[in-house]
């Protein structure tokens, strides 16, 4: 709840773009809080495999 109050303070860009920012950093925030707080060790070691699949593969494109 902090951090959403403190997103909606600093980012005072009104419309769609503020709202579609202050979504994308609640997203962002939610799913480090369920990462750190909310998976075992073998959930965790799933998701560090797929996002080091998706930076290869980021990386291959470039």
């Amino acid at each position: 709840m902090f951090l959403g109050i403190s997103a909606s303070t600093f980012i005072n860009t009104g419309g769609w773009l503020g709202f579609a920012l202050k979504a994308a950093i609640c997203v962002v925030i939610y799913a480090l809080v369920v990462y750190l707080i909310g998976l075992k060790k073998d959930e965790k070691a799933t998701c560090n495999k797929f996002v080091r699949k998706i930076i290869k593969l980021k990386d291959k494109t470039t």
